[in-house]
């Protein structure tokens, strides 16, 4: 990792079938059954953070591998649903929201910053100044988007959704590239991905980080 690409966090939307009336709230979703796109990945490793923050058994969680969104809207939509829970960034599932697919009962943003631009060794071995191009060409980039007019009228026909609802997320992202080491997000993630069991352990934060 070179550096934090989007500083603000990814918020997620924890959602439930329409249908499953049973379910109002996030705490009504301890015990049952999470959709996850694959196992260990942001939907799943997101199950995992919102049950540490609920004070249930982390390790006790069940899962439906659906694969992707679609999949995620028919276990969820399915009699009897196949998955009861699914966590997925939430402009991204709005218009399923708005269709009446699902139901949104809840919000969790990640605990950490939610991109980060990372580099193959070797390849930054041989090639840092160009890295370093790469990233102050990008943070430009990404400045001149947050102020354009036409960006969410532009984002919004690219991923067909509601230029109201890009208005609302561009006013929660903050771009960054940063390229300064943050040692407490560094462990933090790491110590969730240990608990997970995606690594064996948490590795130190210099392992991690390349100073451009």
């Amino acid at each position: 990792m070179v550096a934090v690409y989007v500083q603000s966090p990814l918020c997620w939307g924890i959602h439930t079938g329409a249908q499953q009336a049973d379910i109002q709230s996030a705490a009504d979703l301890d015990g049952k059954v999470w959709a996850v796109s694959r196992m260990t990945s942001g939907s799943h490793l997101m199950a995992v953070v919102l049950a540490q923050q609920q004070g249930w058994d982390h390790t006790a969680l069940k899962y439906e591998i659906v694969g992707n969104l679609a999949g995620a809207k028919g276990a969820l939509t399915a009699t009897p649903p196949a998955a009861h829970g699914f966590l997925w960034e939430k402009f991204t599932t709005k218009p399923l929201v708005d269709s009446g697919d699902l139901r949104r009962v809840g919000e969790i943003p990640t605990p950490w910053p939610c991109f980060v631009l990372s580099v193959r060794e070797a390849f930054l071995a041989e090639h840092a100044a160009a890295v370093r191009a790469v990233v102050a060409a990008v943070a430009g980039e990404c400045a001149a988007l947050k102020v354009a007019a036409d960006a969410p009228a532009v984002i919004a026909a690219r991923y067909k959704l509601q230029e109201e609802d890009i208005t609302a997320w561009l006013s929660t992202v903050e771009w960054s590239c940063a390229t300064a080491r943050d040692d407490a997000m560094l462990r933090k993630v790491g110590e969730t991905l240990a608990q997970l069991q995606i690594l064996p352990q948490a590795p130190a934060p210099e392992t991690l980080w390349h100073a451009l």
